[in-house]
C-alpha cells in the first residue's frame, strides 16, 4: 500500500510539473506566408508611410525613417513590437487583404 501511494504522489507530481503554466496556452510563431502577407509598403490615414519587410525569419517594420523595429508574430495572424508600440493584425478578406494597425493604442487607417 505504502509502495501505492508513493507512485501515485510521484504520478500527480510529474502531471502538475507538466501542466502549462497560466491559463491559456501559447501560440504558435507565424509561419512564412502569414509573415509574407503583411509584408509591404503602406501610406497611413495620418500621413506617415509605414514599411514592413521580413529577412528569413525575422519580420521588421519601419515608420517614416525612424529605426527599423523588430516584430513578433503569432500564429493568430498578430504581429507586435517587443514594447508593443505598433500592432498589426492581418485579416483576410475576399476583396483585399485588410491590416489593422495600432500604434501607441491608437488605431490607424491603412491607404495604402
Amino acid at each position: 500500500m505504502r509502495r501505492f501511494a508513493s507512485t501515485l504522489i510521484a504520478a500527480v507530481t510529474i502531471a502538475a510539473a507538466a501542466a502549462p503554466l497560466g491559463h491559456a496556452a501559447e501560440l504558435a510563431p507565424a509561419n512564412a506566408q502569414q509573415m509574407s502577407e503583411i509584408a509591404g509598403d503602406y501610406q497611413l490615414s495620418d500621413g506617415r508611410r509605414l514599411q514592413i519587410d521580413f529577412d528569413g525569419t525575422d519580420v521588421y517594420v519601419q515608420v517614416d525613417k525612424r529605426p527599423r523595429q523588430h516584430l513578433r508574430g503569432t500564429s493568430d495572424g498578430q504581429f507586435s513590437t517587443f514594447d508593443g508600440a505598433i500592432t498589426i493584425r492581418h485579416r483576410s478578406s475576399t476583396d483585399a487583404p485588410i491590416l489593422e494597425i495600432m500604434m501607441r493604442g491608437q488605431s490607424v487607417s491603412v491607404l495604402r
